[in-house]
């Protein structure tokens, strides 16, 4: 590049590279490297004819330029001068200086071809070089001797091939020197199954030696190796071959495969490969896998034991995870326990293989190797145990035990019991340290298991203690719960509620409330009831009270009593929903139960009663005092005053099957309860008569009859009775509304 750009054409001249994307790889004026001109015309007709001239503008400025593509790396090489400089003198001189100006222009065209070849054919034999190397033969050299960058490449790239080459002969002397060495055969065969190589230090391992097996087959050579066979084979049949293979007690990693010459046919083919003695490494790998697997085990064996909580079950599961882990059937496990005499002993709680006929056997201090281990605390491993003197006693089992292993099971420090393996004649496996190892850890998680079950087995009887404790609560409470109910249907359910739910406390109390009350009374009970059985009378009168009892609590009345055939309720304590609200409830409620006595004395006079109960209701609104009334010992939650006594003045002096309100009580409910006035009464207590109300309905109700026209909004209340009204009436009504009308019309 530095070549390039230290060339002149004329005095503004230049030469610059384009790639074969349209990016300007080399330019003089540094800013435009980088550019992409690939959508300029330019580069289109100079891309489809890879050389030639063309003329262009670049930076708004016209050239003339001679071009050639290098097909090596794909680039366009341009020598390019202005087209101002180049018809400059054309246009002072006019037609002798243009001819001049284009012998001239030829002249630097065929300069710049001459200067385009001497940058490509450099650059062309520095790509055949690494081709050549890249294809193996590092004895090439290129031949470029230009004092620019390409001569300078040429001879880096010249000096890096001849350390390629020393490194491939010192990688060379290397692998010989390894193949000498290594525990290794390298191996090669003829298409016919015929040795043709047979190197390496691992052929002393074989006891084979070199040149008296070349030339024989893979079945003379390898005899003794089936393996090794079966894999070369494998390989002569064109299948690369990567495995473990055994000779004898050896264990080699054999790799092979198909080679053929690539200027011959593939039937002059044979197989190439090397054989690595791996049996120190793969005897390594499977002591690791080994202990791996008791690892694993181990931890298996340690949630499964964290699961068992049962002492009897837990030494079980125990001992039978401990013979599956090294590989024998015989074990067995001693506890500490008291002794008849005071002292303590040993006695077999668990046992399997031979020692599961002797489940029971006591052993004192000593005895044995459970007896040894229990009074040193150390574990104790016997392989001689058929001539060891420490035996307790002589059994007769079934098979021989050859070899026994004891651990101490331990609760802190003390010994409280020990876990014991067995081998019998029938295996060579003995007590090593690996089996050493695990028992041991089997006897420390053992130890910790037997203490959890322990305290397991002491939490559970104080579970049941307290589950007994719990049943006898749960039984004494459902009969109190059972009492409550029974006790609550001689409370209102409000005032129950508020009593157990701790709200409201048993206690003689009062206090002063606006109160709404409510008087009933069936008429004429006497009569109607004479001719009536007890029994009669009871199952009648049960049947209108809970009827009226189920309307009552349905609109959130408080009962206070009942008196024979009277009720006593009233609204706004212990729960209130405002004083307006509640006595709105109450008269709906009074109406609700002269529409259900209607349709009672029906069903009564089907049932052949002559006369049929009929209701009156008395409904007063008031101050009054509210809470409990009478002795420690016995109490009713109920209301007094002079406004309870005028309720019941009101129920007296209702009609048959009415409803009548004193004026407060109308006053609340007058916007939605049609009602008309009755004549004052007079109550004792109070100094003037009383004004009274005998209840029609509630408007909503009536207006379906067409009797009641009203209206309600903010502003505004209309309310007219068409049936009370007379013709005068009617027609003073009229006016009033016209009057009406006008106002609102002349407010707008």
């Amino acid at each position: 590049m530095t070549a390039m750009a230290e060339l002149k054409i004329g005095d503004e001249g230049f030469v610059f590279v384009v790639d074969e994307t349209g990016r300007i790889v080399h330019h003089p004026d540094a800013g435009l490297i980088g550019s992409d001109v690939a959508d300029t015309p330019w580069f289109r007709r100079m891309a489809d004819v890879h050389a030639g001239w063309l003329d262009y503008e670049l930076g708004s400025i016209g050239y003339l330029a001679s071009f050639h593509r290098f097909e090596t790396w794909s680039w366009y090489i341009i020598a390019t001068d202005p087209e101002a400089e180049v018809y400059g003198a054309v246009n002072q001189l006019g037609t002798y200086v243009l001819i001049l100006g284009v012998a001239g222009s030829a002249l630097i065209a065929l300069v710049l071809m001459m200067l385009t070849r001497r940058v490509t054919r450099p650059l062309a034999a520095l790509v055949a070089g690494a081709e050549d190397v890249g294809r193996g033969n590092l004895d090439t050299r290129i031949q470029v001797h230009t004092r620019d960058e390409i001569g300078t490449l040429a001879g880096a790239f010249n000096e890096m091939t001849e350390q390629l080459r020393a490194l491939y002969g010192r990688l060379e002397e290397r692998l010989t020197t390894v193949v000498s060495n290594a525990p290794i055969v390298l191996f090669a065969l003829d298409r016919d199954g015929g040795v043709t190589l047979l190197e390496g230090k691992g052929l002393d391992v074989l006891g084979l030696r070199s040149e008296e097996l070349i030339g024989g087959s893979i079945d003379d050579v390898f005899a003794a190796a089936p393996e090794f066979q079966e894999s070369m084979r494998r390989a002569l049949a064109g299948e690369i071959v990567n495995e473990v293979a055994t000779y004898g007690d050896l264990i080699f990693e054999i790799w092979c495969a198909p080679t053929s010459d690539g200027d011959v046919d593939d039937d002059d083919g044979g197989v190439i490969g090397v054989a690595t003695d791996v049996t120190e490494r793969i005897k390594a790998e499977r002591r690791l896998l080994a202990q791996n697997d008791y690892l694993s085990a181990l931890h298996e064996t340690t949630l499964g034991m964290i699961s068992r909580l049962d002492v009897t079950e837990l030494l079980s599961d125990l001992t039978a995870r401990a013979g599956r882990l090294l590989g024998t059937e015989h074990g067995y496990i001693y506890l500490v326990e008291d002794a008849e005499d005071g002292g303590q002993s040993l006695v077999r709680r668990v046992g399997i293989g031979v020692f599961s006929g002797t489940i029971g056997n006591r052993l004192g201090g000593g005895e044995g190797v459970a007896g040894q281990v229990w009074e040193s605390g150390r574990a104790l491993a016997v392989n001689d145990y058929a001539d060891w003197e420490g035996r307790a006693e002589r059994i007769d089992y079934d098979v021989a035990i050859v070899a026994i292993m004891g651990a101490p099971l331990k609760s802190g420090d003390e010994v409280i019991g020990v876990l014991g393996m067995a081998y019998d004649a029938r295996t060579e496996q003995r007590f090593g340290e690996q089996q050493a190892e695990l028992l041991n850890r089997f006897a420390q998680l053992a130890s910790i298991s037997l203490d959890n079950a322990r305290l397991y087995t002491a939490s559970r009887e104080a579970m049941q203690r307290m589950d007994e404790a719990n049943r006898r609560v749960t039984e004494q409470n459902k009969t109190l719960e059972a009492l409550s109910k029974q006790l609550s249907k001689y409370l209102s359910p409000q005032v129950y509620s508020q009593i157990f739910t701790g709200e409201q406390t048993v206690g003689i109390s009062s206090k002063r409330k606006k109160l709404t009350a409510f008087f009933s009374d069936i008429a004429d009970f006497t009569e109607t009831t004479d001719s009536l059985e007890s029994e009669e009378l009871t199952a009648l009168l049960n049947h209108y009270l809970t009827e009226m009892a189920e309307i009552a609590l349905a609109h959130g009345a408080t009962i206070d009593k009942h008196v024979g055939d009277a009720m006593m309720a009233f609204f706004g304590d212990p729960e209130s929903r405002g004083v307006q609200e509640d006595a709105l409830a109450c008269v709906r409620m009074a109406i609700a139960m002269q529409r259900r006595m209607r349709e009672l004395q029906g069903e009564w006079r089907d049932l052949g009663l002559e006369k049929p109960f009929q209701l009156r209701i008395g409904v007063n609104t008031g101050f009054c005092t509210v809470g409990n009334f009478g002795s420690e010992d016995r109490m009713d939650y109920t209301i007094i005053g002079n406004e309870v006594n005028l309720a019941a003045r009101l129920q007296a002096g209702a009609d048959l099957g009415g409803i009548l309100l004193a004026h407060e009580t109308h006053a609340l409910v007058k916007d939605e309860i049609a009602a008309e006035e009755r004549e004052p009464i007079t109550v004792k207590g109070f100094a003037r008569p009383v004004r009274t109300y005998g209840v029609s309905g509630i408007y909503d109700d009536l207006g379906d009859a067409e009797r009641i026209v009203q209206h309600q909004a903010l502003g505004l209340r209309a309310f007219v009775d068409l049936e009370k009204l007379s013709g005068d009436e009617r027609e003073e009504a009229v006016r009033v509304f016209e009057d009406i009308l006008e106002k609102l019309r002349k407010s707008d």
